[in-house]
């Protein structure tokens, strides 16, 4: 197939009482037949609009706020992503499993907050290294698990301007040595610990 295969065809057929509007969305290469898209639009179900392509639904957006106003789902359209009207968010709920971005190996490093490792993911292993690590600028509700598998205590800092527990603004708290721990973020400047201490 040829470059010249990406289209955009674009069908409003009007007047017809079996077809609904439909845009296709045609993509190629040089080795590549085109690969399409179509996005069609259900007026019998209060205007969803649906990604469609070769294996299916791919996802889909009601034109409604009660029940599922957004989901994502697999080839069998089962919903892997689904969101409702009440703000609940279900992932996974009828297969799978939903992973966090973990870093499997952590250099702790610095001796104060501004010198400290940052963290960039929601589940950490310090594996190397002394000193401390930095906690992320917090989102209310946000949690970081971090395992501290060295065989000394690291300093866990928050992010300027925060606190962790009642330790005081900008203070670190002592991590201890093979300690699992849950920092849970209840505003945009504040951490608890949500568990004890896991080994």
């Amino acid at each position: 197939m040829a470059h010249s295969d990406k289209n955009i065809v674009i069908t409003p057929n009007i007047g017809s009482s079996s077809s609904d509007p439909q845009i296709v969305f045609s993509g190629a290469n040089a080795s590549l037949g085109a690969q399409n898209i179509t996005l069609r639009v259900y007026p019998t179900n209060s205007g969803t609009l649906s990604f469609e392509g070769s294996a299916g639904q791919l996802f889909s957006i009601t034109n409604s706020l009660t029940g599922t106003i957004f989901s994502v789902n697999d080839v069998s359209g089962v919903p892997s992503i689904e969101v409702t009207d009440t703000g609940l968010i279900r992932l996974g709920q009828y297969g799978g499993s939903v992973a966090f971005g973990n870093n499997a190996t952590v250099t702790a490093a610095g001796s104060t907050q501004g010198t400290a490792t940052l963290l960039t993911r929601q589940i950490n292993n310090v594996t190397a290294g002394s000193g401390g690590v930095l906690l992320p600028t917090p989102v209310g509700g946000e949690r970081i698990v971090i395992r501290n598998a060295l065989a000394s205590s690291i300093t866990v800092y928050p992010q300027v301007g925060g606190q962790i527990k009642s330790s005081g603004v900008n203070i670190g708290v002592s991590h201890g040595a093979g300690a699992i721990l849950e920092y849970v973020a209840m505003t945009s400047s504040l951490w608890f610990l949500l568990n004890s201490v896991y080994a």
